[in-house]
């Protein structure tokens, strides 16, 4: 195997690799989210609350989920650029 297609084998690795843990990573998120749904559904019948306080909450932990998450694949993506520059 010539060094191109080493190169390329070793590109391809390290997408999958970062794929992975990015679909890892938002599965986690989606978890976390529909625990959090559940726990306002409890909370939403408590007397006081309303529906926009929760739907407020609801939208900020999503918000911070998504930025979370963005930064991290942002981080990711530049990482796997530098390594891809680097093998060609």
């Amino acid at each position: 195997m010539g060094f191109i297609e080493e190169g390329q084998q070793f590109s391809q690795h390290s997408e999958d690799s970062e794929i992975a843990a990015i679909e890892k990573r938002i599965g986690a998120a989606e978890r976390k989210v529909i625990e959090i749904l559940k726990k306002r559904t409890t909370v939403r019948n408590a007397p006081g609350n309303t529906i926009d306080t929760i739907h407020a909450e609801i939208m900020t932990v999503l918000t911070r989920l998504e930025n979370s998450l963005r930064s991290d694949v942002l981080e990711r993506l530049a990482r796997l650029e530098s390594k891809l520059q680097n093998v060609a």
